[in-house]
């Protein structure tokens, strides 16, 4: 169903999860997917795991979303983006 944006049918299961009901932690998305743990850790972690290679031609709505997911206070993380025509 979600192919067409460049989420993989793994991906696609994690999202429907997470629209259905937050999660805790992977541990509980990965319980409820029935998707290892490090798979869902993945992709829920990894930049190159939510980027569109060859998106296609539409309209896109970007959206930052910010939560202190750790007791750490200061993150070494930078977001960069672009767009081209």
């Amino acid at each position: 169903m979600l192919e067409g944006i460049g989420l993989d049918a793994g991906q696609e299961r994690i999202y429907l999860a997470l629209l259905a009901a937050p999660a805790r932690d992977a541990a509980e998305l990965a319980a409820r997917t029935g998707l290892p743990e490090e798979r869902v850790a993945a992709a829920l972690g990894a930049p190159e795991g939510r980027s569109y290679e060859n998106p296609k031609p539409s309209v896109w709505e970007l959206v930052v979303e910010s939560r202190r997911t750790t007791p750490v206070f200061s993150a070494p993380f930078t977001l960069e983006g672009s767009v081209t025509r």
